[in-house]
C-alpha cells in the first residue's frame, strides 16, 4: 500500500514530472474526445453510450484530482491524505520560482464528486441512473479544459514532456511558447 502524506510533500525529479506529463495529456485528450462523443447528437442510452460516460467521467476524476487534490484533502472529513506516488499540479510549481493562480471555480463540486465516486466505484443503492441527463458533460469539459490551459501556459516547460507542448502549440497557437 502507497504512504500518504498530509504535510510538504518532497521534491519530485523532473524527468517524473517529464514523463508524469506525458500521462496528464493522455487524460486530458480522452476527456476531450469523450466529450465529444457525449456532447454531440449520438443515441444516449445502450451499453456504448455506458462505455463512453464511465471513461469521460474517469477522466474527469483523474484530472480534478490531479488539479484540486490538495483542496479535496484539506476540506474532506476527516482530512484526507495525498498518496505520496500521487502525481499533484503542486508538484510542478514546488520549490520554483513560477506559481499560478488555481481556479478553484473550475474543480469538480463536492457532490458532482461523490456522484462521480458512485457511478464508478461500486453498487450502492444511491447509484446514479447512467443517462445523459443526468451529467453536465459540457460544463465538466470546458471547467478542466480552463484548467489545463492554464495550467499548460504556467508551468515551466521544462517540466512539461517536448511532445506534449508540440501537439498543445499545434492544437492551440495563441499560447505560443
Amino acid at each position: 500500500m502507497a504512504k500518504r502524506i498530509t504535510t510538504r510533500r518532497r521534491e519530485v525529479p523532473q524527468q517524473k514530472l517529464i514523463d508524469a506529463s506525458w500521462h496528464l495529456w493522455y487524460e486530458y485528450e480522452m476527456l476531450k474526445y469523450c466529450a465529444g462523443i457525449l456532447t454531440s447528437h449520438a443515441p444516449r442510452t445502450g451499453p456504448a453510450f455506458a462505455v463512453v460516460m464511465e471513461s469521460f467521467l474517469v477522466h474527469a476524476r483523474n484530472l480534478n484530482h490531479f488539479f484540486y487534490a490538495t483542496e479535496i484533502a484539506r476540506e474532506s472529513t476527516p482530512p484526507k491524505a495525498i498518496r505520496l506516488d500521487d502525481v499533484i499540479v503542486e508538484d510542478y510549481f514546488e520549490s520554483s520560482a513560477h506559481h499560478w493562480l488555481k481556479p478553484l471555480d473550475n474543480r469538480l463540486s463536492r457532490d458532482e464528486l461523490q456522484k462521480v465516486n458512485r457511478q464508478l466505484a461500486h453498487l450502492s443503492y444511491s447509484r446514479v441512473v447512467t443517462n445523459r441527463e443526468s451529467w453536465d458533460f459540457q460544463k465538466i469539459e470546458a471547467s478542466l479544459t480552463a484548467t489545463y490551459d492554464l495550467f499548460i501556459r504556467s508551468v515551466p516547460k521544462s517540466r512539461l514532456h517536448p511532445r506534449l507542448l508540440s501537439l498543445h502549440h499545434r492544437n492551440h497557437p495563441q499560447f505560443g511558447e
